[in-house]
C-alpha cells in the first residue's frame, strides 16, 4: 500500500488549483475578444463617437419623475478654454464634428459702433459671438436674437453676403426677442457654400446697423455628416444683480450659478466659461459727453445701466438635442437674462 505524505498531498492539490485557474483564464480570453466601444445616451440612442472620449453621467429626472435628457451628452472634443480664446481673439474655428453652430446676437445689437460702444456688454464680440467664425463644409449655422427690447422692441433681418459677388447668400426672417410674439427669435439652420461672407443686420428690416465687421468663412474641410452636436456662446452676469427687473417690471433671474443649473435642465452642456470685466463711459440721464469721466472718481469704471453690472461671463455650450428643442431652450435662457 502506497503512502502519501501530507506535504505531498497539499502540493498536488495546489498544482491542480493553479492549472484550473490558468485554463479558466485562457477560456475567458477566448470569449472576450476586443471590440470597438460606443457611448450611448440616457435614451439608448447610440452616439457615433468612440467611447474613448469621456461622457458624463446622464441620469436625471424632472419634476414629474420622468427621465430627462441630460446636458452631458456630447463627447469631450471641444476645447476646454474655448470661451477664453474666443473672447480674447473674437475668432472661433468650429471643429468638423459640429453639425450646427448658433451665432448669438448679443444685447444692444442695434447700437452703432464705436460711438455707442459703452452700451455693450463688452467691446469684444460686441454684436455677434464670435465676430469671426470659420466652419467646415456642411456645418450649418443659425442666428439667435438676444437684443433686449425694453422700451422699444428691436427686430432684425440678418443677411449673409458673399464678399466676392456681393450677393445675398441667405437671409433670416424678421427676428425678435423671445416671448414677444412678434416673430421668431431663432432663424433656423442653413448650410452655406464654401466661401467668405460678411454679416449685415437691418433694424426693423430696413435700417442697416453699423456694427464691427462680422465674418463667416466656410472651408473645404468636410463636416462629419453623422454628427449631432450643436454649439454656441452665451453672455451672463457673474453674480446676481441688485435690480433683476426690466423696465417693464418683469423679473429676470439669470446669472452664472442660475445658468449652471438651467443649461443642464434644458439639455445644454456648459463646455467652458470665461469671466471678464467691462465698463465704459456710462452717463445715464446725465448731460455729459461720452468721455470717460466718472464724476471725478475713477475714469471709465461706470457701466451702462441696462447691463446691470460690469462683471460678466462668456459661456460656451454644446448639445446633441434636435435644433428645435435647442432653439426653445435658448428662448427660455435668454428671457431670464438680466441684460435689458
Amino acid at each position: 500500500m502506497m503512502k502519501v505524505t501530507l506535504p505531498a498531498l497539499l502540493g498536488g492539490s495546489i498544482a491542480i488549483i493553479i492549472i484550473f485557474i490558468f485554463v479558466f483564464y485562457l477560456a475567458e480570453i477566448g470569449v472576450s475578444t476586443p471590440s470597438r466601444s460606443y457611448a450611448t445616451d440616457s435614451l439608448d440612442n447610440e452616439i457615433q463617437e468612440p467611447a474613448t472620449f469621456l461622457v458624463s453621467n446622464l441620469s436625471s429626472n424632472d419634476n414629474n419623475g420622468s427621465s430627462a435628457i441630460s446636458a452631458n451628452t456630447t463627447m469631450t472634443i471641444l476645447s476646454p478654454n474655448s470661451s477664453t480664446v474666443v473672447y480674447e481673439t473674437e475668432t472661433f474655428i468650429a471643429p468638423p464634428t459640429l453639425k450646427t453652430f448658433v451665432i448669438y446676437m448679443a444685447n444692444e445689437f442695434h447700437e452703432n459702433w464705436p460711438e455707442e460702444s459703452h452700451k455693450h456688454i463688452t467691446n469684444k464680440n460686441a454684436y455677434a459671438i464670435p465676430t469671426n467664425l470659420t466652419v467646415s463644409n456642411g456645418t450649418s449655422i443659425a442666428f439667435h436674437m438676444a437684443d433686449a427690447p425694453w422700451d422699444t422692441p428691436h427686430d432684425y433681418i440678418v443677411r449673409v453676403i458673399d464678399v466676392h459677388t456681393n450677393e445675398t447668400a441667405t437671409q433670416t426672417p424678421l427676428l425678435s426677442y423671445p416671448k414677444l410674439n412678434r416673430g421668431p427669435s431663432n432663424s433656423g439652420t442653413t448650410v452655406l457654400p464654401i466661401g467668405e461672407y460678411r454679416v449685415e443686420a437691418y433694424l426693423h428690416g430696413t435700417d442697416k446697423v453699423e456694427t464691427k465687421p462680422i465674418t463667416i468663412r466656410v472651408t473645404d474641410t468636410p463636416a462629419n455628416q453623422s454628427s449631432d452636436i450643436t454649439a454656441g456662446f452665451f453672455y451672463s452676469p457673474q453674480r446676481p444683480v441688485a435690480n433683476p427687473y426690466d423696465n417693464d417690471g418683469q423679473l429676470h433671474q439669470g446669472h452664472l450659478e442660475y445658468y449652471r443649473q438651467q443649461f443642464s435642465i434644458h439639455g445644454l452642456k456648459i463646455e467652458s466659461i470665461h469671466s471678464f470685466h467691462f465698463a465704459s463711459c456710462s452717463f445715464y440721464d446725465k448731460g455729459k459727453s461720452s468721455v470717460c469721466i466718472d464724476d471725478g472718481v475713477s475714469p471709465g469704471e461706470l457701466y451702462w445701466h441696462d447691463n446691470k453690472t460690469s462683471d460678466h461671463v462668456l459661456i460656451f455650450w454644446s448639445s446633441t438635442r434636435p435644433y428645435s428643442q435647442i432653439a426653445a431652450a435658448l428662448d427660455e435662457l435668454t428671457w431670464e437674462n438680466v441684460y435689458t
